[in-house]
């Protein structure tokens, strides 16, 4: 007598039914919504220009950083002066890989005020912020009148404190 043939029923399996799922859009707070338009897509695309340049900037600097400690390891013992200019120079290294990232950290946070629609207004006075300081500075918090009193407290502080 013949075989019957007879076709496999496959079943579905929960990785095949995710599979066949719509997938979900994953968006993370500083990628653009598709409501970004206009003003805020263009200005979206400059803080982005700018974070990619603060990151190759410290990627640079670390690569560089690295290569000079390799470099000082091979040539020996250092006198006190040559110590003294590599200290130096290590603590302007720092200075400007902290400078850069406390920079990086207001971009990420005025991507995520873009997102939030809270962008372009005044962390004080919620005064909307001239799209001209935001060309020029597009990760500002403050308006030209606030972060000028800002910063007269500040000097005011450190005046202060400078006679205490």
């Amino acid at each position: 007598m013949p075989k019957k043939q007879t076709t496999p029923i496959k079943h579905k399996t929960k990785n095949a039914k995710r599979a066949a799922a719509k997938p979900v859009p994953i968006r993370s707070k500083t990628a653009p919504s598709a409501d970004l338009t206009g003003r805020k897509a263009i200005l979206h695309q400059m803080l982005m220009k700018k974070k990619q340049e603060i990151e190759r900037d410290l990627a640079m600097h670390l690569e560089q950083q690295l290569h000079e400690d390799t470099k000082d390891r091979t040539n020996g013992v250092l006198d006190i002066g040559d110590q003294a200019a590599q200290d130096i120079s290590e603590e302007l290294g720092l200075s400007f890989m902290e400078m850069r990232n406390k920079t990086l950290k207001t971009i990420h946070e005025a991507l995520d005020r873009l997102v939030d629609g809270t962008y372009g207004l005044c962390g004080e006075c919620r005064a909307e912020i001239p799209e001209k300081r935001l060309l020029a500075m597009p990760f500002a918090t403050l308006c030209f009148n606030c972060q000028t009193q800002q910063e007269t407290l500040e000097k005011i502080e450190k005046e202060e404190a400078r006679f205490k």
